[in-house]
């Protein structure tokens, strides 16, 4: 009977611990924008109405440079329109980002472009100092292009550091 009991004790123990690497029903992410800001090449199709510039000061992990924005208008400071989803998607936008100067604030945000007004679906306000990672999940309607739209600090014209902008699609 003991060994019996030893024997069933081992096979469910086994089983138990049976790894597996497949997983079910968990999505994937699919990356639709990532920029680092490392060279000039990497700000082509940004736009907007403040002043930007490669600044030579990057995030953790970050590589060597970030994006500089400041602010001098309540338009946007600086923008890059990407191609609409093609359906309804529930996206990740993630990026690290500071504020140059104490007291100031930025704003970077991820919006759908409709026809009439444009959406704020994901972002946040920039006020620290250090570097610091942002992360936001939202839906997107199919058919709108998305917006990264970037705020410097227009009252006080401080600039703000973003870096390490990554947009992900999560799949299902």
């Amino acid at each position: 009977m003991r060994i019996w009991f030893v024997q069933l004790f081992s096979l469910l123990f086994f089983i138990g611990c049976h790894n597996t690497t497949e997983t079910v029903g968990e999505p994937s992410l699919q990356l639709i924008y990532a920029n680092s800001f490392e060279s000039h090449n990497d700000t082509v199709g940004w736009n907007g109405f403040g002043s930007w510039s490669i600044y030579k000061e990057a995030a953790p992990h970050g590589g060597l440079h970030s994006l500089s924005v400041k602010g001098i208008d309540v338009l946007p400071h600086a923008t890059n329109i990407l191609q609409a989803p093609t359906e309804n998607s529930l996206i990740i936008f993630r990026f690290w980002a500071r504020c140059l100067v104490h007291g100031g604030v930025g704003n970077v945000e991820l919006i759908s472009l409709a026809p009439v007004e444009s959406t704020l679906t994901a972002g946040s306000g920039v006020h620290e100092t250090v570097w610091r990672p942002y992360s936001d999940t939202a839906s997107f309607p199919a058919g709108y292009n998305l917006v990264i739209w970037i705020n410097g600090d227009a009252g006080l014209e401080t600039p703000i550091l973003v870096d390490r902008i990554e947009i992900l699609k999560i799949v299902k």
